[in-house]
């Protein structure tokens, strides 16, 4: 199975505000444009980025918002009938344009937003020595850093992950962890890895 990133260009009529914590919303503003993502294995969706302003929202410029999505080759063509659709996301409209697709490609050095598995538990210390242990199990030849702890909420839930530095990947393994992430709720943003220079600190 090969795992693409599709980007698609962003279209504001204005100034447009998105919550930080706004991966859920978007979500579900996906599925209900293309229902067929409901359904779409290994669907990954990055939280847009933007201007933070400094009471937990983000300013979506039309020059530099996209939608950043990773799925297999076979989505594809769903993933296009995106194209000329307006989402709303917690009040806010944008119109998705036209997509570019590429492959994944290998780098020594990768960043994740945040990670999370189902932990035991809500003691924060016990959940960094566990992801710790399970992505150092899952990549052994890897060096991973455990940063800062993040928090989302899912259907009224606060769900604990951790900000994570991959480093000393083999190309092999960068484009495995770059397909298929670590950890859960990808469609949520989690889990997935960006090259640092795709990075971003909403």
């Amino acid at each position: 199975m090969q795992i693409v990133e599709i980007v698609f260009h962003i279209a504001t009529s204005g100034p447009t505000m998105l919550p930080v914590d706004h991966s859920h919303a978007l979500y579900g503003a996906i599925k209900n444009a293309v229902p067929a993502f409901a359904t779409c294995d290994h669907l990954g969706i990055h939280v847009m980025r933007g201007t933070a302003s400094g009471d937990g929202q983000i300013l979506l410029d039309s020059k530099d918002a996209r939608l950043r999505m990773r799925m297999p080759t076979e989505f594809i063509p769903q993933a296009l009938q995106l194209a000329g659709r307006a989402l709303r996301v917690y009040g806010s409209r944008f119109c998705v344009g036209t997509a570019s697709v590429a492959l994944l490609q290998p780098a020594p050095t990768l960043w994740a937003r945040m990670v999370t598995r189902k932990f035991d538990g809500h003691d924060k210390q016990l959940a960094e020595v566990s992801l710790q242990k399970d992505i150092l199990e899952a990549y052994p030849n890897a060096a991973f850093t455990i940063k800062r702890a993040r928090t989302i909420r899912i259907h009224q839930k606060q769900i604990l992950g951790f900000e994570v530095l991959a480093d000393n990947l083999t190309p092999e393994d960068s484009v495995q962890l770059q397909s298929f992430g670590f950890g859960g709720r990808r469609a949520f943003g989690c889990g997935i890895f960006v090259s640092l220079g795709a990075t971003n600190g909403n």
